[in-house]
């Protein structure tokens, strides 16, 4: 079971990450990260291909291309709408290359979770004008996660926490005006239901979060639900917690 987090820059889904896997240890659910599964099969990798065990990057090199013969327009996508922006690139491929890891995981008992799935770097990607795609020709190309955690939070909050943190405002947006920092929010507001509205219609599940609640109080209920119904199924849900 896959779950991705979705939510403004500030919204709190690297803290819910941090503490779903910290309360996960006292609850019958065990939850790792999709980094941390993808790794425990690259590790499974290195023991069969020389290629692999030689040098410890060609295994994400490998777990991409086998990813491109899957889904190739994703590449093409991808590459069209980041042009000279290598960080978006190199954020994606790392993606692309632990979901393919995560895919393979025979001993998973529980989800594995992200706060950077496919939603997330595809509104990142199609923030911006220089876009010669869409983002509609995106979702429909690219794998689903079973269920989608989205947290709602007010774009005020969600930019005074942001620069409340010691790293402040994501680099991408250290150099925007306020007007402009608020408008950069705001389309990815839009691009975000977007990704939801699409999620729903593939038969995904969503749970949706207020953001200003303190994650103790919902926790343990994220993890009663992802027990219970977080793969996807015949009958999606659609949650608000």
């Amino acid at each position: 079971m896959l779950v991705e987090l979705l939510g403004l820059p500030g919204s709190g889904k690297s803290t819910l990450v941090k503490t779903l896997l910290e309360k996960s240890s006292d609850h019958p659910i065990d939850i790792e990260t999709l980094n941390q599964r993808a790794e425990r099969v690259l590790q499974h990798h290195k023991t069969k291909r020389g290629y692999i065990r030689r040098k410890r990057g060609r295994g994400w090199f490998f777990a991409t291309f086998e990813f491109a013969h899957c889904y190739p327009e994703i590449f093409r996508i991808v590459f069209e709408n980041a042009i000279l922006q290598q960080d978006k690139n190199l954020d994606f491929f790392d993606l692309l290359a632990q979901y393919h890891f995560s895919k393979q995981a025979t001993d998973a008992v529980g989800p594995a979770i992200s706060d950077e799935g496919f939603l997330h770097r595809g509104s990142a990607i199609f923030l911006y004008p220089n876009t010669y795609s869409n983002i509609d020709t995106y979702l429909k190309h690219v794998p689903c996660f079973d269920t989608v955690i989205h947290i709602g939070c007010s774009i005020d909050l969600a930019i005074e926490r942001c620069k409340s943190r010691p790293k402040g405002l994501p680099k991408r947006y250290r150099s925007f005006s306020e007007q402009e920092l608020s408008q950069c929010y705001q389309k990815l507001e839009r691009l975000h239901q977007t990704c939801l509205d699409h999620h729903k219609d593939k038969g995904g599940n969503i749970i949706r979060l207020d953001g200003q609640k303190p994650w103790a109080q919902t926790t343990q209920t994220i993890l009663d639900i992802l027990s219970d119904d977080g793969a996807m199924g015949a009958v999606p849900f659609d949650i608000e917690v």
